[in-house]
Protein backbone atom coordinates (compact mmCIF):
# COMPACT_ATOMS: atom_id res chain seq x y z
CA UNK A 1 0.00 0.00 0.00
CA UNK A 2 1.33 3.56 -0.79
CA UNK A 3 1.77 5.49 2.39
CA UNK A 4 0.03 8.33 0.82
CA UNK A 5 -3.12 6.26 1.92
CA UNK A 6 -1.48 6.43 5.32
CA UNK A 7 -1.62 10.18 5.70
CA UNK A 8 -4.70 10.57 7.09
CA UNK A 9 -6.50 12.17 9.90
CA UNK A 10 -6.60 9.41 12.72
CA UNK A 11 -3.95 7.37 11.39
CA UNK A 12 -1.70 6.54 14.02
CA UNK A 13 2.13 7.06 12.74
CA UNK A 14 4.87 5.73 14.70
CA UNK A 15 8.39 7.00 14.03
CA UNK A 16 11.60 4.82 14.58
CA UNK A 17 14.59 7.83 14.82
CA UNK A 18 11.98 10.15 16.43
CA UNK A 19 14.38 12.23 18.45
CA UNK A 20 16.95 13.18 15.42
CA UNK A 21 16.95 16.12 13.33
CA UNK A 22 15.86 14.23 10.11
CA UNK A 23 12.71 13.12 11.58
CA UNK A 24 11.57 16.61 13.67
CA UNK A 25 9.72 18.43 11.25
CA UNK A 26 8.20 15.13 9.69
CA UNK A 27 6.59 14.35 13.09
CA UNK A 28 4.92 18.08 13.49
CA UNK A 29 3.84 17.48 9.59
CA UNK A 30 1.96 14.39 10.29
CA UNK A 31 0.39 15.92 13.38
CA UNK A 32 -0.80 19.05 11.35
CA UNK A 33 -2.15 16.76 9.07
CA UNK A 34 -4.41 14.54 11.77
CA UNK A 35 -2.44 11.59 12.64
CA UNK A 36 -1.44 10.70 16.24
CA UNK A 37 2.37 10.56 16.31
CA UNK A 38 4.51 8.64 18.96
CA UNK A 39 8.34 7.15 18.23
CA UNK A 40 11.63 5.94 19.63
CA UNK A 41 15.09 6.51 19.98
CA UNK A 42 18.00 5.29 20.76
CA UNK A 43 18.98 8.82 22.87
CA UNK A 44 15.59 8.48 24.51
CA UNK A 45 16.38 5.22 25.42
CA UNK A 46 13.09 4.11 24.90
CA UNK A 47 13.84 1.40 22.19
CA UNK A 48 10.92 -1.05 23.21
CA UNK A 49 9.24 -3.17 20.81
CA UNK A 50 5.78 -2.88 23.22
CA UNK A 51 5.47 0.56 22.12
CA UNK A 52 4.51 -0.35 18.95
CA UNK A 53 1.13 -1.28 20.42
CA UNK A 54 -2.04 -0.21 17.88
CA UNK A 55 -0.34 1.55 15.44
CA UNK A 56 -0.91 1.49 11.75
CA UNK A 57 2.26 2.22 10.32
CA UNK A 58 5.94 3.18 11.22
CA UNK A 59 9.00 5.61 9.30
CA UNK A 60 12.17 5.03 9.93
CA UNK A 61 15.01 7.35 10.17
CA UNK A 62 17.44 6.59 7.24
CA UNK A 63 20.59 5.77 9.91
CA UNK A 64 17.92 2.91 11.76
CA UNK A 65 18.26 -0.35 9.55
CA UNK A 66 16.96 -3.87 9.47
CA UNK A 67 19.23 -4.43 12.53
CA UNK A 68 17.89 -2.03 14.73
CA UNK A 69 15.32 -3.27 17.15
CA UNK A 70 12.53 -1.59 16.57
CA UNK A 71 13.13 -1.90 13.05
CA UNK A 72 13.13 -5.92 13.52
CA UNK A 73 10.12 -5.67 15.84
CA UNK A 74 8.00 -3.74 13.22
CA UNK A 75 8.82 -6.45 10.63
CA UNK A 76 7.94 -9.45 13.31
CA UNK A 77 4.77 -7.90 13.49
CA UNK A 78 3.75 -7.07 9.88
CA UNK A 79 3.58 -3.13 11.05
CA UNK A 80 3.82 -1.17 7.16
CA UNK A 81 7.35 0.56 7.25
CA UNK A 82 8.57 3.49 5.23
CA UNK A 83 11.17 5.38 4.63
CA UNK A 84 11.20 9.30 5.90
CA UNK A 85 11.82 10.54 2.49
CA UNK A 86 8.65 8.34 1.61
CA UNK A 87 6.55 10.26 3.49
CA UNK A 88 7.94 13.37 2.56
CA UNK A 89 7.81 12.57 -1.17
CA UNK A 90 3.75 11.84 -0.21
CA UNK A 91 3.36 14.94 1.51
CA UNK A 92 5.14 17.18 -1.34
CA UNK A 93 3.43 15.63 -4.06
CA UNK A 94 0.41 17.69 -3.12
CA UNK A 95 2.09 21.06 -4.28
CA UNK A 96 1.78 22.77 -7.20
CA UNK A 97 5.83 24.10 -6.87
CA UNK A 98 8.14 21.15 -5.25
CA UNK A 99 11.39 22.48 -5.04
CA UNK A 100 14.21 20.52 -3.48
CA UNK A 101 17.56 21.27 -2.28
CA UNK A 102 20.07 18.44 -3.15
CA UNK A 103 24.08 18.53 -3.11
CA UNK A 104 26.91 17.30 -1.19
CA UNK A 105 27.87 20.66 0.44
CA UNK A 106 25.48 23.84 1.02
CA UNK A 107 21.86 22.05 0.60
CA UNK A 108 20.72 23.25 4.16
CA UNK A 109 21.80 27.02 4.14
CA UNK A 110 20.79 27.02 0.38
CA UNK A 111 17.40 25.76 1.72
CA UNK A 112 17.62 27.93 3.82
CA UNK A 113 17.90 31.42 2.46
CA UNK A 114 15.43 30.29 -0.18
CA UNK A 115 12.81 29.55 2.33
CA UNK A 116 13.64 32.65 4.30
CA UNK A 117 13.42 34.58 0.93
CA UNK A 118 10.21 33.09 -0.23
CA UNK A 119 8.35 33.97 2.92
CA UNK A 120 9.21 37.31 2.54
CA UNK A 121 7.76 37.59 -0.89
CA UNK A 122 4.93 36.45 0.13
CA UNK A 123 4.65 32.86 -0.63
CA UNK A 124 4.05 31.44 1.84
CA UNK A 125 5.50 28.18 1.86
CA UNK A 126 5.75 24.87 3.50
CA UNK A 127 9.35 23.97 4.37
CA UNK A 128 11.35 20.91 5.60
CA UNK A 129 15.25 22.19 6.52
CA UNK A 130 17.92 19.79 7.86
CA UNK A 131 18.79 22.42 10.26
CA UNK A 132 17.63 24.91 13.13
CA UNK A 133 16.35 27.84 10.63
CA UNK A 134 15.23 30.83 12.87
CA UNK A 135 13.27 32.32 10.31
CA UNK A 136 10.96 29.53 10.98
CA UNK A 137 11.20 28.61 14.10
CA UNK A 138 12.36 25.41 13.62
CA UNK A 139 12.76 22.56 11.10
CA UNK A 140 9.70 22.59 9.71
CA UNK A 141 6.92 25.00 8.73
CA UNK A 142 3.61 24.03 7.88
CA UNK A 143 2.47 26.90 5.37
CA UNK A 144 -0.48 27.73 3.58
CA UNK A 145 0.68 28.57 -0.23
CA UNK A 146 0.73 26.04 -2.90
CA UNK A 147 4.94 25.70 -2.84
CA UNK A 148 6.94 23.67 -0.77
CA UNK A 149 10.82 23.91 -0.21
CA UNK A 150 12.53 21.15 0.99
CA UNK A 151 16.05 19.79 1.82
CA UNK A 152 16.47 16.55 -0.42
CA UNK A 153 19.31 14.47 1.22
CA UNK A 154 21.89 11.50 -0.77
CA UNK A 155 22.12 9.24 1.97
CA UNK A 156 20.98 5.73 1.04
CA UNK A 157 19.08 7.69 -2.15
CA UNK A 158 16.23 8.99 0.12
CA UNK A 159 15.84 11.91 -2.57
CA UNK A 160 14.75 9.40 -5.11
CA UNK A 161 11.58 9.77 -3.71
CA UNK A 162 10.91 13.08 -4.26
CA UNK A 163 9.47 14.34 -7.80
CA UNK A 164 10.69 18.29 -7.83
CA UNK A 165 9.38 20.79 -9.99
CA UNK A 166 12.90 22.51 -9.11
CA UNK A 167 15.76 20.46 -8.62
CA UNK A 168 19.06 22.68 -7.12
CA UNK A 169 22.28 20.43 -7.33
CA UNK A 170 24.86 22.75 -5.33
CA UNK A 171 27.72 20.43 -5.81
CA UNK A 172 28.82 16.65 -6.35
CA UNK A 173 31.78 14.79 -4.54
CA UNK A 174 32.76 11.87 -2.13
CA UNK A 175 31.06 11.70 0.93
CA UNK A 176 28.69 8.63 1.81
CA UNK A 177 30.93 5.93 0.56
CA UNK A 178 29.47 3.35 3.92
CA UNK A 179 26.53 3.10 1.51
CA UNK A 180 27.85 4.21 -2.51
CA UNK A 181 30.71 1.93 -4.04
CA UNK A 182 32.50 4.92 -5.28
CA UNK A 183 32.41 8.30 -7.10
CA UNK A 184 30.60 7.00 -10.19
CA UNK A 185 27.88 5.83 -8.13
CA UNK A 186 27.00 9.24 -6.69
CA UNK A 187 27.06 10.86 -9.95
CA UNK A 188 24.36 8.29 -11.15
CA UNK A 189 22.28 8.65 -7.89
CA UNK A 190 22.26 12.47 -8.39
CA UNK A 191 21.75 12.04 -12.21
CA UNK A 192 18.68 9.76 -11.21
CA UNK A 193 17.46 11.79 -8.50
CA UNK A 194 17.70 14.80 -11.50
CA UNK A 195 15.18 12.91 -13.69
CA UNK A 196 12.56 12.89 -11.47
CA UNK A 197 11.78 16.15 -12.01
CA UNK A 198 8.24 16.81 -13.13
CA UNK A 199 7.78 17.03 -17.24
CA UNK A 200 8.08 20.27 -17.29
CA UNK A 201 10.33 21.25 -14.72
CA UNK A 202 13.84 22.54 -14.19
CA UNK A 203 17.24 21.17 -13.24
CA UNK A 204 19.24 24.13 -11.46
CA UNK A 205 22.93 23.04 -11.43
CA UNK A 206 25.83 25.30 -10.57
CA UNK A 207 28.32 24.82 -13.40
CA UNK A 208 31.49 25.86 -11.23
CA UNK A 209 31.24 21.89 -9.93
CA UNK A 210 32.93 19.99 -11.40
CA UNK A 211 30.32 16.76 -10.36
CA UNK A 212 27.44 19.12 -11.64
CA UNK A 213 29.12 19.21 -15.14
CA UNK A 214 29.66 15.10 -15.21
CA UNK A 215 25.69 14.45 -14.51
CA UNK A 216 24.47 17.14 -17.20
CA UNK A 217 24.97 14.98 -20.51
CA UNK A 218 22.60 12.52 -18.99
CA UNK A 219 19.77 14.30 -18.25
CA UNK A 220 16.45 14.86 -20.46
CA UNK A 221 15.26 17.73 -18.49
CA UNK A 222 15.60 21.11 -18.81
CA UNK A 223 19.10 22.47 -17.57
CA UNK A 224 19.58 25.63 -15.98
CA UNK A 225 22.77 26.57 -14.94
CA UNK A 226 24.15 29.50 -11.96
CA UNK A 227 28.10 29.82 -11.46
CA UNK A 228 30.67 32.03 -13.35
CA UNK A 229 29.68 30.91 -16.93
CA UNK A 230 26.17 30.26 -15.80
CA UNK A 231 22.94 31.49 -16.99
CA UNK A 232 22.87 33.56 -13.84
CA UNK A 233 25.71 34.32 -12.47
CA UNK A 234 27.26 36.33 -9.54
CA UNK A 235 27.32 39.81 -11.46
CA UNK A 236 23.79 39.00 -11.55
CA UNK A 237 23.45 38.65 -7.76
CA UNK A 238 25.58 41.69 -7.23
CA UNK A 239 23.40 43.66 -9.57
CA UNK A 240 20.47 43.10 -7.85
CA UNK A 241 22.83 44.90 -4.66
CA UNK A 242 22.34 41.86 -2.34
CA UNK A 243 24.56 42.36 0.96
CA UNK A 244 25.15 39.00 2.65
CA UNK A 245 25.56 39.09 6.59
CA UNK A 246 26.54 35.36 6.70
CA UNK A 247 30.19 35.49 6.37
CA UNK A 248 32.73 32.80 3.82
CA UNK A 249 32.77 32.26 -0.43
CA UNK A 250 30.98 29.20 0.05
CA UNK A 251 27.85 31.20 1.23
CA UNK A 252 28.06 33.54 -1.66
CA UNK A 253 27.96 30.25 -3.52
CA UNK A 254 24.63 29.01 -1.80
CA UNK A 255 23.63 32.76 -2.11
CA UNK A 256 23.65 32.53 -5.62
CA UNK A 257 22.05 29.17 -6.01
CA UNK A 258 18.98 30.17 -3.57
CA UNK A 259 19.07 33.60 -6.14
CA UNK A 260 18.62 31.43 -8.79
CA UNK A 261 15.71 29.46 -7.70
CA UNK A 262 13.89 32.10 -6.30
CA UNK A 263 14.09 33.96 -10.06
CA UNK A 264 12.72 30.58 -11.14
CA UNK A 265 9.89 30.58 -9.23
CA UNK A 266 8.90 34.18 -10.20
CA UNK A 267 10.23 36.29 -6.73
CA UNK A 268 11.60 39.39 -8.26
CA UNK A 269 14.62 40.88 -7.45
CA UNK A 270 13.94 43.30 -5.54
CA UNK A 271 12.28 40.54 -3.02
CA UNK A 272 15.18 38.24 -3.60
CA UNK A 273 17.36 41.39 -2.33
CA UNK A 274 15.07 41.86 0.64
CA UNK A 275 15.57 38.11 1.63
CA UNK A 276 19.28 37.44 1.05
CA UNK A 277 20.22 40.16 2.51
CA UNK A 278 17.78 39.56 5.91
CA UNK A 279 18.64 35.94 6.07
CA UNK A 280 20.97 35.74 9.29
CA UNK A 281 21.90 31.52 8.66
CA UNK A 282 21.17 28.39 9.93
CA UNK A 283 21.84 27.15 13.94
CA UNK A 284 24.66 25.85 13.38
CA UNK A 285 26.42 27.07 9.87
CA UNK A 286 29.38 29.11 11.40
CA UNK A 287 26.96 30.35 14.26
CA UNK A 288 28.97 32.61 16.61
CA UNK A 289 28.36 31.03 20.26
CA UNK A 290 30.62 33.92 21.88
CA UNK A 291 33.87 34.77 23.10
CA UNK A 292 36.37 33.83 25.84
CA UNK A 293 39.52 35.95 26.09
CA UNK A 294 38.58 38.35 22.95
CA UNK A 295 38.25 34.62 21.08
CA UNK A 296 35.73 34.51 19.13
CA UNK A 297 34.22 30.96 18.83
CA UNK A 298 31.79 29.44 16.34
CA UNK A 299 30.02 26.39 15.79
CA UNK A 300 29.89 24.83 12.70
CA UNK A 301 28.42 21.46 11.03
CA UNK A 302 31.56 20.80 8.91
CA UNK A 303 31.93 17.35 8.66
CA UNK A 304 33.44 16.71 5.28
CA UNK A 305 37.06 18.05 4.32
CA UNK A 306 35.40 20.36 2.15
CA UNK A 307 33.18 21.74 4.65
CA UNK A 308 35.74 22.15 6.78
CA UNK A 309 38.07 23.97 4.49
CA UNK A 310 35.09 26.78 3.76
CA UNK A 311 34.40 27.14 7.57
CA UNK A 312 38.02 27.67 8.31
CA UNK A 313 38.54 29.65 4.82
CA UNK A 314 35.38 31.88 6.36
CA UNK A 315 36.72 32.22 10.19
CA UNK A 316 40.16 33.83 8.23
CA UNK A 317 37.64 36.34 6.38
CA UNK A 318 36.50 37.51 9.80
CA UNK A 319 39.55 39.00 10.12
CA UNK A 320 40.96 36.76 13.18
CA UNK A 321 44.94 36.84 13.46
CA UNK A 322 44.91 33.29 14.34
CA UNK A 323 42.17 30.03 14.08
CA UNK A 324 41.74 27.23 16.27
CA UNK A 325 39.85 24.18 14.56
CA UNK A 326 38.40 21.59 16.91
CA UNK A 327 37.24 19.19 14.97
CA UNK A 328 34.70 15.99 16.25
CA UNK A 329 34.59 13.37 12.78
CA UNK A 330 31.83 12.06 12.06
CA UNK A 331 30.96 7.74 11.58
CA UNK A 332 34.47 5.59 11.11
CA UNK A 333 34.19 5.00 7.42
CA UNK A 334 33.50 8.73 6.40
CA UNK A 335 37.08 9.11 8.53
CA UNK A 336 38.83 5.70 7.00
CA UNK A 337 37.66 7.11 3.50
CA UNK A 338 38.80 10.54 3.76
CA UNK A 339 41.19 11.12 6.28
CA UNK A 340 43.88 12.79 4.02
CA UNK A 341 41.42 14.71 2.73
CA UNK A 342 40.70 15.79 6.80
CA UNK A 343 44.84 16.17 7.66
CA UNK A 344 45.10 18.42 4.94
CA UNK A 345 42.10 20.96 5.80
CA UNK A 346 42.33 20.77 9.01
CA UNK A 347 46.12 21.70 8.67
CA UNK A 348 45.32 25.17 7.35
CA UNK A 349 44.44 25.94 11.04
CA UNK A 350 46.61 27.62 13.20
CA UNK A 351 45.61 25.18 16.25
CA UNK A 352 44.67 22.20 15.62
CA UNK A 353 42.53 20.05 18.54
CA UNK A 354 40.35 16.57 17.66
CA UNK A 355 38.04 14.89 19.72
CA UNK A 356 36.96 11.05 19.24
CA UNK A 357 34.52 10.16 16.53
CA UNK A 358 31.45 10.47 16.49
CA UNK A 359 29.87 6.79 16.03
CA UNK A 360 26.44 7.83 14.77
CA UNK A 361 24.95 4.92 12.95
CA UNK A 362 28.27 2.85 13.14
CA UNK A 363 30.54 0.54 14.56
CA UNK A 364 34.01 0.38 14.18
CA UNK A 365 35.36 -2.82 12.93
CA UNK A 366 38.60 -1.14 11.67
CA UNK A 367 39.92 0.41 14.50
CA UNK A 368 39.88 4.02 13.42
CA UNK A 369 40.32 6.98 15.57
CA UNK A 370 40.68 10.59 15.76
CA UNK A 371 44.36 9.61 16.45
CA UNK A 372 44.94 8.38 13.07
CA UNK A 373 44.15 12.46 11.80
CA UNK A 374 46.36 13.78 14.78
CA UNK A 375 49.22 11.38 13.56
CA UNK A 376 49.20 13.33 9.93
CA UNK A 377 49.08 17.52 11.59
CA UNK A 378 52.30 18.01 13.55
CA UNK A 379 51.36 19.83 16.86
CA UNK A 380 48.19 18.63 16.85
CA UNK A 381 46.06 17.78 20.10
CA UNK A 382 44.07 14.62 20.65
CA UNK A 383 41.64 14.82 23.11
CA UNK A 384 39.86 12.09 24.67
CA UNK A 385 36.61 13.96 26.17
CA UNK A 386 35.05 17.31 25.31
CA UNK A 387 36.02 18.74 29.37
CA UNK A 388 39.40 18.45 27.80
CA UNK A 389 39.17 20.43 24.85
CA UNK A 390 36.95 22.80 25.83
CA UNK A 391 39.90 23.82 28.70
CA UNK A 392 42.43 23.15 25.31
CA UNK A 393 40.51 25.91 23.62
CA UNK A 394 40.46 28.27 26.29
CA UNK A 395 44.10 27.81 26.50
CA UNK A 396 44.53 28.38 23.15
CA UNK A 397 42.15 31.96 23.12
CA UNK A 398 43.97 35.13 22.43
CA UNK A 399 41.96 38.36 21.34
CA UNK A 400 41.75 38.92 17.92
CA UNK A 401 41.28 35.20 17.12
CA UNK A 402 38.79 32.72 16.15
CA UNK A 403 37.93 29.25 17.32
CA UNK A 404 35.73 27.00 14.94
CA UNK A 405 34.17 24.42 16.33
CA UNK A 406 33.23 21.69 13.59
CA UNK A 407 31.63 18.49 13.43
CA UNK A 408 28.06 16.62 12.79
CA UNK A 409 27.41 15.19 16.29
CA UNK A 410 27.47 16.49 19.74
CA UNK A 411 30.98 18.59 19.49
CA UNK A 412 29.07 21.90 20.18
CA UNK A 413 28.99 21.39 23.95
CA UNK A 414 32.70 22.24 23.66
CA UNK A 415 32.30 25.77 22.05
CA UNK A 416 29.31 26.30 24.39
CA UNK A 417 31.96 25.06 27.65
CA UNK A 418 34.45 27.27 26.36
CA UNK A 419 32.40 30.77 26.38
CA UNK A 420 30.49 29.88 29.59
CA UNK A 421 33.20 28.40 31.52
CA UNK A 422 31.15 25.78 32.84
CA UNK A 423 34.35 22.87 32.36
CA UNK A 424 34.65 19.67 34.32
CA UNK A 425 37.15 18.92 35.74
CA UNK A 426 38.73 16.30 33.83
CA UNK A 427 41.19 16.46 31.25
CA UNK A 428 43.31 14.28 29.06
CA UNK A 429 45.05 15.40 25.93
CA UNK A 430 48.07 14.49 23.67
CA UNK A 431 50.61 16.06 21.07
CA UNK A 432 50.15 15.10 17.38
Amino acid sequence: MHISEYLTPGKKAFLIGIAGVSMAGLEQALRHKGLTVAGSDRALGNEDPALLEGFDFAVRTAAAREDNVMVAAVRARDIPLYERAQAWGAIADGYKDIVCVAGTHGKTTTTGMLAHTALLAGMDPCVMVGGNLPSIGGYYRRGGGDAIILEACEYRNSYHYFSPTLAVVTNIEEDHLDFFADYDDILRSFTVFCEKTAPGGAVLLNGDDPGCRAIAPGLTREVVWYGANGDITPDDLRASGVKLTVCGGHNARNALAAFAAARRLGIPDGRIKEGLSSFRGVERRMELLGEYNGCRIYDDYAHHPTEITAALAAARETGAKRVTAVFQPHTYSRTRSLLPGFAKALSVADTVILTEIYAAREDNPHGVSSRDICALIPGSIYCENFAAAAEAVRQYARAGDATVIMGAGDVRVVGEAAVSGAIASSASCGKG
